[in-house]
């Protein structure tokens, strides 16, 4: 990983996917996106995701499950997971411990592949492993 960004204002997964559809073919160990929202045109998101599910980078989705977190949110989050052949998860504001169980599970997977995603085990490691092709 070569880094962290957080930015507020209007999401930004359109641009997430774009740089990852760029970087492709030099074959990054793992996308790992977390939000709290989802303001795009999915269709188009969607698009960008099958480019880069060709590739065949693993990709984590982990939202944020707030007050404010719409259904749309969550479908749109379980959508960008499916067309990626990724992982799905959520993980409230005050769930600090579940949100660095997924980020080590997905470090795991990036890192060992789904042997050492295994013999890590845990919730985290197990719902990963449910939801990896």
């Amino acid at each position: 990983m070569s880094g962290i960004d957080c930015q507020m204002g209007q999401t930004q997964i359109g641009r997430v996917l774009s740089h990852f559809v760029t970087i492709a073919p030099e074959r990054p160990s793992a996308l790992v996106f977390i939000g709290d929202d989802q303001q795009e045109n999915i269709d188009g998101l969607l698009v960008q995701a099958r480019t880069l599910a060709a590739f065949g980078i693993p990709t984590f989705w982990f939202l944020e499950r707030t007050q404010d977190t719409s259904a749309s949110d969550a479908d749109d989050y379980k959508k960008l997971a499916a067309a990626t052949k990724g992982v799905f998860a959520e993980f409230n504001e005050s769930a600090a411990e579940k949100l660095e169980e997924l980020l080590l599970a997905a470090a795991t997977f990036a890192i060992g592949g789904r042997a050492a995603l295994a013999k890590r085990g845990g919730d985290a490691a197990q719902l990963l492993l449910t939801q990896l092709s």
